[in-house]
């Protein structure tokens, strides 16, 4: 149900803020924040990219279990969807009880 792939990218806490700018100059922005839209759908807005980006991602400890953090991000797995929640439906090997068409899968 869940397992770890090497197209996990982990990031350094140090290094997230130079990847994010890699982004943006991927994704044509760059500019430091909305667009104007003068009617030009095809405009990005830099922080919808930050933003989706961020969401996507999950934060781990480093190898040690302590200091410093890294930033994981997978944008090909569907596992970036999962939600989290103190009453979670899915754990580590499957779902935990039935699981409604509709409802958001969670995890703790």
């Amino acid at each position: 149900f869940w397992l770890w792939t090497d197209r996990v990218e982990k990031i350094h806490k140090d290094e997230l803020e130079d990847r994010i700018s890699e982004l943006l100059c991927r994704s044509g922005g760059g500019g430091g924040g909305p667009k104007e839209n003068d009617g030009d759908t095809s405009s990005v807005d830099d922080d919808d990219v930050v933003r989706t980006f961020l969401r996507q991602g999950f934060v781990l400890p480093g190898p040690d279990g302590k200091g410093e953090d890294y930033f994981c991000t997978n944008p090909t797995d569907a596992g970036r969807f999962m939600n989290h929640s103190n009453d979670p439906n899915c754990g580590p090997d499957g779902t935990l009880r039935d699981v409604e068409a509709g409802e958001e899968l969670t995890m703790d």
